[in-house]
């Protein structure tokens, strides 16, 4: 039989055990336009900004230069007239170092709407590195993956993934 009187109670706190979460840090958006799935496949070079910003690149070019499939050399026409008129201001071509044919220009997607071919393109005028997350890059026809197979993609394709 209990007395009349006050009760009191002190809650006790619940101790619950560390947590350890782990994981690889993926960026959502490469995820979702599909880039992280091509890079598994193995075919092409693929760079993220967290990979070439270790080395400080200045430009899009600098970044790449880095990558295999793609050669960067100095625009022997610059300043110069091109065909259908006007003058050629592209300081550097960036070119498929596997292609078929030498000076075969390179299919230019940006964030995945084909935007022109490095032909004409100056790719300095078009991003700027602090713009960049990522770079795809197919030297030929046979590594193309079929969201980037255009006509004209034969010489290879430069897929930039811009930073969101």
């Amino acid at each position: 039989m209990l007395s009349s009187g006050a009760l009191s109670l002190a809650p006790l706190p619940f101790v619950l055990d560390t947590a350890v979460v782990s994981g690889e840090r993926v960026n959502s958006y490469l995820e979702l336009v599909g880039f992280n799935q091509r890079r598994a496949l193995g075919f092409g070079d693929h760079i993220t900004r967290e990979e070439f910003e270790q080395y400080f690149p200045g430009r899009v070019v600098d970044v790449l230069r880095r990558m295999p499939t793609v050669r960067v050399r100095p625009n022997p026409n610059f300043g110069g007239l091109l065909p259908f008129g006007g003058r050629d201001l592209r300081e550097w071509v960036v070119e498929s170092a596997r292609a078929a044919r030498p000076g075969c220009p390179m299919v230019v997607f940006l964030d995945g709407a084909r935007v022109g071919d490095m032909e004409t393109l100056d790719i300095e005028m078009l991003i700027a590195t602090n713009q960049l997350e990522a770079v795809e890059a197919y030297g030929g026809a046979a590594q193309i993956p079929p969201i980037f197979n255009v006509t004209g993609a034969e010489c290879g394709v430069l897929a930039l993934w811009t930073r969101r």
